[in-house]
């Protein structure tokens, strides 16, 4: 008879990058949660609440909760977007004129740039390396 699992996952510590994490199953596939430094209180406040989460809701609302960060996500992307605010602008500091509709476009700035290196005949210029 195989040996029963522990309900509860063990707080381990990855050592090549330092950081605590838990092993949860569910089903049948492992995954791993990071919990941050080793040994610091906020991650053994973070395994507390997730074993408490383990507890109360079961593996799949666990892993969905940390894997699910749609909010460190958008946090990224709103950084993304101030930042390209500043940084896509004419050497003058002016705007480019497509620029109110930069965000529903993906790819109105990589357009602005290869449009720069078209020649007369509408063929993409590449840079020439060396004396050729």
């Amino acid at each position: 008879m195989p040996r029963q699992k522990n309900a509860v996952p063990a707080y381990q510590h990855h050592k090549p990058s330092g950081q605590a994490y838990v092993r949860v199953t569910v089903n049948g596939t492992r995954r791993v949660i990071y919990l941050g430094r080793h040994d610091t209180p906020e991650s053994r406040a973070e395994y507390r609440r997730i074993t408490a989460e383990l507890e109360t809701s079961g593996p799949t609302s666990v892993v969905a909760s940390a894997t699910g960060s749609d909010l460190a996500l958008n946090k990224v992307l709103l950084a993304f977007m101030r930042w390209a605010a500043t940084h896509y602008r004419h050497p003058d500091g002016s705007r480019p004129a497509n620029s109110t509709s930069w965000l529903g476009r993906s790819a109105t700035f990589a357009s602005c740039t290869a449009t720069s290196r078209r020649g007369s005949s509408g063929r993409r210029r590449w840079p020439r390396s060396g004396s050729g």
